[in-house]
């Protein structure tokens, strides 16, 4: 009985230090612990997603006008940035993946204290397959008269 109850605490022994072993890799090395991320699709995600993919400081997507999108709607911006000494605005917003739609024009109305900047999106009529993906986008809107210390509003954001 005695060897039996040794035996038996020789293996955990043996099986509780090989556990605390690093797993193998076939990454080159890499272990499941490095900078590059979560190895196992259970662990919790600690970053922030890219925001849209871009180049430069912001990580926006630039992008461009598309007239030949459908179905356009009002679409509210996150932030405006005045550029060109108050002759252009940079648009900040949120919308879904370019091969599915995008920007497809900008209305603006000049009031005494204000510039109204409505964003209008639409889909691409071609498009087959959709994901709802966000993707943080940047358009860059060339303005009909100088801003002179008027403010940027949201035109899609009435009330």
């Amino acid at each position: 009985m005695r060897s039996t109850t040794i035996i038996g605490l020789v293996l955990v022994a043996v099986l509780s230090a090989t556990a605390c072993g690093e797993p193998a890799s076939d990454d080159g090395g890499a272990t499941s612990g490095d900078a590059s991320g979560p190895q196992d699709p259970d662990d919790p995600v600690s970053s922030t997603p890219d925001p849209g993919g871009g180049q430069g400081p912001s990580k926006a997507l630039e992008v461009q006008l598309r007239d030949q999108l459908v179905e356009p709607r009002e679409h509210p911006f996150d932030k405006s940035k005045v550029i060109d000494g108050g002759e252009a605005v940079e648009l900040y917003f949120w919308d879904g993946i370019q091969e599915c739609g995008g920007p497809q024009r900008v209305e603006s109305e000049y009031r005494a204290g204000e510039v109204a900047l409505t964003l209008f999106v639409g889909r691409n009529p071609e498009a087959e397959v959709c994901t709802e993906q966000a993707v943080y986008k940047v358009l860059t809107v060339p303005l009909d008269e100088p801003l002179d210390g008027r403010q940027v509003v949201d035109g899609a954001r009435k009330g």
